[in-house]
């Protein structure tokens, strides 16, 4: 009698093959979804990351050019000499004061100063090893080309290297109306000065720096459109400059 009681117990306690079935398909779906979960939450840990990023980059190029064109010289302080302007597709050279700081002051230099884009980054030069005050800024051959004047400036460093493209573009105001903005597009020093120029825009494509040999290697516009849209940040900023008489 207590054999039969052990018997009935034992098959009580076991699981049959459907159960079984059930139990392993429930464990794979939920396995499935918490692996779904997880690789989402990385996917979107990885963009918000890569989106900070070029944020901070668009931050730092963007604070240098409002320092150098906040600081963008028009003329000596004998008048009459206005400073080439040099905007071109991926170029942008100002003259502008440099601040240098010592340990007994800060003093400020005047220097050339131009951006440039180069696959993958912008760099600035600066021609700190021909500094010269604004009082003998005339010594410098303003009659040069815009091109020819911004020469030769050694490479103070990339800026960031997350640059898919940058295009610089100067605006000036058609007569007196200030409401009529037209592009500069002149790139001669008789044509295109900053004493004329009274907004310059700035647009910015960046992608993340692991994603440039994948981008690269997209053949046409509209597939690099495409992945620019999904991956990367377009930025535009306006920098209003203040004329010479105000």
């Amino acid at each position: 009698m207590r054999k039969h009681k052990n018997r009935k117990f034992i098959r009580k306690s076991c699981f049959t093959l459907f159960e079984l079935l059930i139990s392993v398909g429930l464990l794979v779906v939920l396995s499935v979804v918490l692996l779904r979960t997880l690789v989402l939450t990385s996917d979107y840990w990885i963009k918000t990351d890569e989106q900070a990023q070029m944020q901070a980059d668009a931050k730092t190029l963007f604070s240098l050019l409002s320092d150098d064109l906040g600081n963008l010289i028009y003329t000596t302080s004998n008048g009459g000499f206005y400073a080439p302007l040099l905007v071109e597709n991926n170029k942008l050279g100002i003259v502008t004061h440099s601040f240098v700081q010592t340990k007994s002051n800060t003093y400020s230099d005047v220097c050339k100063v131009v951006y440039e884009y180069t696959p993958g980054r912008v760099d600035r030069a600066c021609s700190s090893d021909a500094e010269v005050d604004g009082d003998n800024l005339k010594t410098w051959d303003l009659s040069k080309g815009s091109s020819d004047f911004y020469l030769s400036l050694p490479v103070s460093g990339t800026v960031i290297d997350t640059v898919i493209e940058f295009t610089p573009k100067a605006y000036y105001f058609e007569g007196d109306d200030p409401t009529k903005l037209k592009e500069l597009k002149e790139h001669t020093s008789s044509t295109l000065t900053s004493d004329k120029v009274r907004m310059i825009r700035v647009k910015l494509v960046l992608l993340p720096q692991k994603r440039h040999t994948e981008y690269n290697g997209l053949s046409s516009d509209e597939e690099k459109g495409a992945y620019i849209r999904k991956h990367g940040r377009i930025f535009y900023k306006m920098f209003w400059i203040k004329p010479t008489n105000q």
